[in-house]
């Protein structure tokens, strides 16, 4: 599996990247480095399967190239925002189920 993780050289996002590493996968991070640190992924450079790009999420052009070359992606916060953690997986529109019609 090819993954994206954005955040990806933060405490969360670079165990997330070793663990899937370990499990066999090719993983892509992208981190402006705000919060996290080239030193969390440094021991991981080495392997054939890890790819990083050092930018911010904002940059949409690196963004989409990255996103294209992920079978899935992982997001973790913003550190302001509050919001939770959260694992997107990219399906196709026919793998995608239907949702029954809202009660109105």
């Amino acid at each position: 599996m090819r993954v994206l993780i954005t955040g990806g050289a933060g405490f969360v996002g670079s165990h997330l990247a070793e663990a899937l590493l370990d499990r066999g996968d090719e993983v892509f991070i992208i981190d402006n480095l705000s919060t996290g640190s080239i030193d969390n992924v440094v021991h991981l450079k080495q392997n054939p399967r890890f790819h990083y790009t050092i930018d911010s999420v904002s940059n949409e052009p690196v963004v989409a190239e990255l996103v294209t070359a992920a079978e899935e992606r992982a997001r973790l916060p913003f550190p302001a925002s509050g919001k939770g953690y959260t694992v997107v997986k990219s399906v196709s529109a026919k793998q995608r189920p239907r949702r029954p019609p809202k009660k109105t």
